[in-house]
């Protein structure tokens, strides 16, 4: 099957403030969002944190949709940027680089195979790992990509993987240091993405 089939990708400038973007297509089934800031422009770094305008930053995104094949709506999704505790909430316009991929598992032209899962995580606690298995084994230990699909917590959010192996990884979410240290500990249940693929994708 073609990349085109089931995915497509572009780029956009957004900043701190959520941005609609609508994809070319529609599709049959559920799509995953995953995407990364390609610019830098913070401004000069400071050593007072409270007036720092370089901060880590994150991608948020809610609203996915796959559009509507029998009327041809094409799918579309929300997106922003955010920064932690800490730092002024606002951040100036940057080039973010985005795949929209249908879930399921595809084979490629070329012989290679991904798979795409949605699914919640489980935990509200952060840093404790779940396991996520794929619904099919790889030949090998393959390359893997998540993303967080929703924002129904407004804390900022990372992902970490560990243990990544053919059959499946495991997956925790991390929040700012002030949240992990003097806050809750904890983050409300995000649907989550990712993308497995083989070597040589």
């Amino acid at each position: 099957m073609a990349f085109e089939d089931f995915a497509e990708y572009g780029s956009n400038t957004i900043n701190s403030e959520w941005t609609t973007i609508t994809l070319s297509s529609a599709y049959a089934r559920n799509i995953a969002i995953f995407a990364e800031v390609n610019s830098f422009n913070d401004g000069t770094p400071s050593s007072n944190r409270k007036k720092n305008s370089l901060a880590p930053v994150e991608i948020r995104l809610r609203n996915i949709s796959k559009g509507n094949t029998e009327t041809s709506t094409p799918g579309s999704f929300d997106i922003k940027i955010q920064r932690p505790y800490g730092y002024s909430s606002t951040h100036p316009s940057e080039t973010v680089s985005f795949l929209a991929i249908a879930e399921g598992t595809w084979d490629l032209v070329d012989g290679s195979r991904l798979e795409v899962g949605i699914y919640d995580r489980i935990h509200t606690k952060n840093n404790k790992f779940q396991a996520q298995l794929f619904s099919t084994s790889f030949s090998a230990k393959p390359g893997l990509i998540s993303q967080v699909q929703t924002t129904d917590g407004t804390d900022w959010i990372t992902l970490r993987h560990k243990n990544v192996s053919s059959t499946g990884f495991q997956v925790a979410h991390q929040e700012d240091e002030h949240q992990n240290k003097q806050g809750s500990k904890e983050h409300l249940i995000e649907s989550l993405a990712y993308l497995a693929f083989d070597d040589g994708f």
